[in-house]
């Protein structure tokens, strides 16, 4: 009986799945759409800096996109663009880590947060 479970197909709209893959596909996504709360802290790493006001990186075993709290910096395209980006990257290679504390999220689902450097002595 066992046996015959584990090769039943569940089937979503036209897509059929074996039933271990559907549950990893579940638990995937309510991973990845899992809100953190106001005023979590993350220690982040490696850092990837989208625009002047936007980063990616790692933190407990995720890559999340993070958007500066507070902060409008121009677009990559725009005047200004590319030098914000840059002093964020600046930023970013000094501390080598960032603490991210989150304050909200966006109507994208990215987290809105304060970034600080890992060295500021906040706690993580």
């Amino acid at each position: 009986m066992r046996a015959n479970l584990w090769k039943s197909r569940q089937v979503i709209g036209s897509l059929s799945l074996p039933a271990s893959r559907l549950l990893r596909v579940c638990v995937a996504r309510a991973d990845r759409n899992a809100r953190l709360p106001k005023g979590f802290t993350a220690r982040i790493t490696n850092i990837r800096v989208i625009d002047g006001d936007s980063i990616e990186g790692d933190f407990n075993r995720q890559r999340a996109r993070v958007r500066l709290y507070g902060i409008d910096a121009p677009e990559l395209g725009q005047a200004g663009g590319a030098e914000s980006a840059d002093n964020l990257a600046a930023m970013a290679r000094r501390s080598g880590a960032l603490l991210m504390e989150v304050m909200s999220y966006d109507r994208y689902g990215r987290v809105v947060g304060l970034l600080y450097p890992a060295h500021s002595g906040r706690r993580s």
